[in-house]
């Protein structure tokens, strides 16, 4: 799937995972502003990195969240891509001392996807009850719906 090519909206089913760090309100209240400016910035590089190289897409940054889909084809190599996503942020957050880890939670459902914004300044999103569910999941630092889990045990 060419999320980029959408332009209209369309329905389809993805995988979709939101990731936050733990603990990263709290450890950057002391840091300088451009250290945090600095983290952030290899933090979403490494994302896009990982993610894109195996056929996802990054939605958008939410502060320290990201909101990542995968077409759901490609559910097997998503879980994969977010726990080697986990591993590597941790790493990267453990190297500068940030007591931080990421939370993955994925969840497969339909969506609404295409671009939405102002007139001047469209952007690629994806809306719909299975993206809430997704937020809402609970459980573990890697966290899989029973829906998605079923999916790719098929």
């Amino acid at each position: 799937m060419g999320f980029d090519t959408i332009h209209s909206p369309i329905d389809c089913r993805l995988l979709v995972a939101f990731c936050d760090l733990t603990n990263f309100a709290k450890l950057s209240r002391d840091k300088p502003s451009k250290d945090i400016f600095d983290i952030m910035s290899q933090y979403f590089e490494l994302s896009g990195d990982i993610v894109e190289k195996s056929g996802g897409k990054i939605v958008k940054f939410i502060g320290d969240g990201i909101l990542i889909v995968f077409p759901d084809y490609l559910a097997i190599e998503g879980v994969n891509t977010l726990k080697e996503l986990q591993q590597k942020v941790s790493n990267l957050f453990d190297r500068e001392s940030y007591d931080c880890l990421l939370r993955v939670k994925a969840h497969l459902g339909s969506v609404t996807c295409g671009r939405i914004g102002t007139r001047q300044d469209k952007r690629f999103d994806v809306f719909g009850h299975h993206v809430n569910q997704t937020v809402l999941l609970t459980g573990s630092d890697f966290m899989i719906s029973k829906e998605l889990e079923r999916f790719i045990s098929t």
